[in-house]
């Protein structure tokens, strides 16, 4: 849903385009930018926590990523065989697939899951496979956000009353949530790896609700100043994903340590961080 309320800002300026050739180029544009920032952020460059080098060999290069991504038969949904991990596998090459997918952590793959760890005894020769959470048909699904999205911004660009706003902001949002749990209730279950259809519905209509009822308090009812930094945020989506998510952020401080690369601050709290004293009471 973030993916397509990024669209609003693009609305505000497209009303201001009339030429459609100069807007069509502001949006490729904009998209080969998000693509190459998407590929040195994600491809592999940096090499994450715990490892101060940097660069990519372009022979195992990810060219799918979350960046990257945002420019008809019934089979297996789990890691060991899906029509998304083997397309991705046939196209583009395991060598440029994500090399550490969510299901490494699951207990048939790793001694300590829910983290990442050995492979237990007997693990199934899928642990070992890549897969890309944001490949090929993954991105099909996640261009339906955009338009979600995208419905929101129409309605705030051309619905001016704050009832009519929330009228076609509420009521598909809370559709896209009851189509979301039919359709996991029928078979169709989420899946945030595949990004499944009632993934997509699911989480869209729960978005909406959210944004609607955020609507409520900041702009219906004036309780603006403790949303100040969630403003912030939102208004520097991409700089918050950029610094926290890619783990930009962590990667340049732990560049900064007292004797040994090893005694960093990101080390330091990792060991010493306030979730040690909530052990025992597991």
């Amino acid at each position: 849903m973030q993916v397509g309320c990024g669209h609003l800002s693009t609305i505000h300026h497209g009303m201001r385009i009339r030429d459609r050739k100069a807007a069509t180029q502001k949006a490729v544009g904009r998209a080969v930018k998000l693509c190459i920032l998407g590929i040195i952020l994600q491809g592999g460059y940096f090499h994450g926590l715990n490892n101060l080098a940097y660069g990519v060999d372009i022979q195992h290069i990810r060219w799918c990523g979350v960046l990257q991504v945002k420019c008809g038969m019934r089979g297996d949904v789990g890691p060991a065989c899906n029509v998304v991990g083997y397309l991705d596998r046939t196209l583009l090459g395991i060598n440029h697939l994500h090399p550490r997918p969510v299901y490494q952590r699951t207990p048939d793959c790793s001694t300590k899951s829910p983290d990442y760890g050995p492979l237990p005894p007997g693990a199934p020769n899928w642990c070992k496979a890549p897969f890309d959470p944001e490949g090929l048909l993954s991105s099909l699904s996640s261009v339906g956000s955009c338009f979600i999205g995208l419905h929101f911004g129409h309605v705030l660009v051309h619905r001016k009353e704050h009832y009519s706003r929330i009228w076609h902001w509420f009521f598909p949002a809370l559709g896209l949530l009851a189509v979301g749990l039919m359709l996991h209730i029928l078979g169709m279950e989420f899946n945030k790896p595949l990004y499944s259809f009632s993934y997509l519905c699911f989480t869209g209509g729960a978005a909406g609700l959210v944004l609607t009822g955020f609507y409520l308090l900041v702009d219906v009812y004036g309780w603006r100043q403790p949303t100040v930094l969630l403003e912030w945020m939102g208004m520097h989506a991409l700089l918050m994903y950029t610094l926290v998510a890619c783990g930009v952020l962590p990667a340049a401080l732990q560049g900064f340590y007292w004797g040994s690369p090893d005694n960093n601050l990101i080390a330091w709290i990792v060991v010493h961080g306030p979730w040690h004293y909530f052990q025992g009471f597991n």
